[in-house]
């Protein structure tokens, strides 16, 4: 991936996707996805968000 984040075609279709690549190591790729979480689960908190109940029930 670290390659093809350098990749001017890779990089061109991607952010036309919405999508920026970065060339991240496993730390700072867990901190990333960490940081993610924590700010969402803050702003589901504070919009009051109550998830529906899952169509997946599991047997």
């Amino acid at each position: 991936m670290a390659e093809a984040s350098k990749d001017p075609g890779f990089i061109a279709k991607t952010t036309s996707l919405g999508i920026v690549p970065t060339a991240r190591g496993p730390a700072a790729f867990a901190a990333f996805i960490k940081t993610e979480v924590e700010v969402n689960t803050a702003l589901l908190k504070e919009s009051g968000f109550k998830p529906e109940q899952s169509v997946f029930r599991s047997s």
